[in-house]
């Protein structure tokens, strides 16, 4: 029987923390008003996934103490191989037909996406994704290859104000493109990688989305990603050895630098193959390619 699991979303922190001032800030008339909800639209906040959420004020050591649970939802994702939901991202003000909203975007390893209202903790919208990929005899799952969706999705905005464009990979390898606020598809899935694989949590740069692979899953390779939103081009750049981390993703750094370790496996800079080293990539703007632009390996 697939096992349902309970998320209590974790934007919660603000909603609480909020509340939480709310008595210290009546004892004290001069401390500014709370400023406006935050984001987090990728795993680790920003392109450089720093996990510093910077506009947070509200949750110190005297509020802290005041948070309590205020509501849990329970989704309704299968787990694959102890896999199941992944963090939430978040985005404030959203248009809605009912009015601006703070949703939350929750994917599922079972190829599914929830739109969740924080402020309300009740289910907006659910897309269970077609699948295009058909399952081979041959084919093995266990903790490190769990097929299904393993990809956290990243928000981007949308083309009108209050609009905002949430890009998942489902199993088969496409890129979605949903509308925030009703779970729609922005855009037509366009093919991004091979199915069956091991992406990790997408990144949003310049309106290109970034990914890395690893495990080998499926028998693909481990490889950097990007998807041109402009042009639909595909670029890859293979390190030649050992599995693409971190979980979180790839990092941008501030020149548009794609950057990726690599696991275990041989080092021979002179052949581009970069074992238990960091990577460092970035698009061509021209063709669209990934192209080395540098690397780093310890003394060994």
């Amino acid at each position: 029987m697939a096992r349902l699991c309970s998320v209590a979303v974790t934007a919660l922190a603000v909603a609480l923390g909020c509340a939480a001032t709310s008595a210290a800030q009546r004892k004290d008339a001069s401390k500014p008003p709370p400023p406006g909800k935050a984001s987090w639209p990728t795993d680790g906040y920003d392109v450089q996934r720093t996990s510093w959420q910077r506009h947070e004020t509200l949750i110190s050591p005297a509020s802290v103490k005041g948070m309590k649970l205020v509501w849990k939802l329970k989704l309704d994702n299968a787990s694959r191989q102890l896999h199941n939901l992944f963090p939430p991202m978040i985005v404030t003000d959203v248009r809605t037909a009912n009015g601006p909203k703070q949703i939350g975007v929750v994917a599922g390893v079972s190829d599914n996406v929830y739109g969740i209202d924080l402020d309300a903790g009740t289910q907006l919208w659910k897309r269970t994704f077609d699948n295009t990929f058909t399952d081979q005899a041959n084919s093995r799952y266990y903790t490190l290859c769990p097929g299904g969706l393993t990809a956290t999705p990243v928000i981007g905005p949308g083309a009108k104000a209050g609009q905002y464009i949430a890009y998942a990979v489902s199993w088969d390898g496409r890129l979605r493109q949903l509308d925030v606020a009703t779970g729609q598809d922005a855009a037509p899935p366009e093919l991004f990688l091979p199915p069956n694989g091991k992406p990790y949590g997408l990144n949003l740069y310049k309106n290109v989305v970034y990914t890395t692979t690893a495990q080998g899953c499926g028998g693909n390779p481990n490889q950097f990603y990007a998807f041109d939103l402009a042009t639909k081009k595909v670029g890859s750049f293979n390190p030649g050895s050992g599995g693409m981390w971190p979980r979180l993703g790839p990092t941008v750094g501030r020149d548009g630098s794609v950057y990726a370790g690599s696991g275990d496996g041989d080092y021979f800079p002179e052949r581009e193959v970069f074992g238990q080293s960091i990577v460092a990539v970035k698009q061509n703007p021209t063709t669209k390619a990934l192209e080395l632009s540098d690397w780093y390996a310890p003394s060994r």
